[in-house]
């Protein structure tokens, strides 16, 4: 049975900037990517970002479903072991950024070719909780957008004018970050 694998973790939540960190899991990134079935294929990466309590985790898992039962009409009853961990209440439930720890191989068609890709959800800490920095928020959402193909920030209804303004800041460090990176790597 695969599992879900932490590849970002927030660590302390204080003000205090050495306790005010993101910890990147490099061993488990390593066991991901590193797999053979996939070394020569394209990753589609998907991931949800969010407020705290707004069923990612239980998306994902519904994507876990799908993925690993596509052929099957009535997939979405099927039962599982997979999945990602997901409760009700506020505790939080996932730390930092987790990854199913297989990748899915699925064929897609890419202009009436068949072609194989490896899937890779992505589930993220909720944004906004009481044990996370608005920086470390900042990074985990950065990250999240960075690393994804299909990115997508679920809340609830309608986006607020805060939510827009917070999507707007976490995008530009995002943009920030990118620029920053490549330029590094001249």
């Amino acid at each position: 049975m695969f599992q879900v694998k932490t590849i970002f973790e927030t660590i302390g939540g204080s003000d205090k900037e050495e306790q005010n960190h993101v910890d990147v899991n490099e061993e488990a990134l390593k066991q991901i990517l590193g797999n053979d079935e996939i070394k020569d294929l394209p990753l589609v990466v998907i991931s949800i970002n969010g407020r705290q309590r707004t069923g990612k985790s239980f998306m994902l898992t519904q994507f876990l479903k799908y993925l690993h039962n596509k052929n099957n009409p009535n997939w979405i009853n099927c039962v599982t072991e997979d999945s990602f961990k997901w409760a009700g209440g506020l505790p939080r439930i996932t730390p930092g950024i987790q990854v199913w720890s297989k990748p899915i191989i699925i064929e897609i068609d890419d202009n009436g070719r068949k072609k194989k890709v490896a899937v890779i959800l992505l589930d993220c800490q909720g944004l906004f909780d009481q044990k996370t920095t608005g920086t470390q928020n900042t990074k985990l959402f950065a990250f999240s957008a960075l690393l994804s193909s299909v990115f997508i920030f679920n809340d609830f209804a309608v986006f607020s004018d805060d939510v827009l303004n917070i999507l707007h800041t976490y995008l530009e460090y995002a943009k920030f970050t990118e620029v920053t990176s490549s330029n590094s790597h001249r």
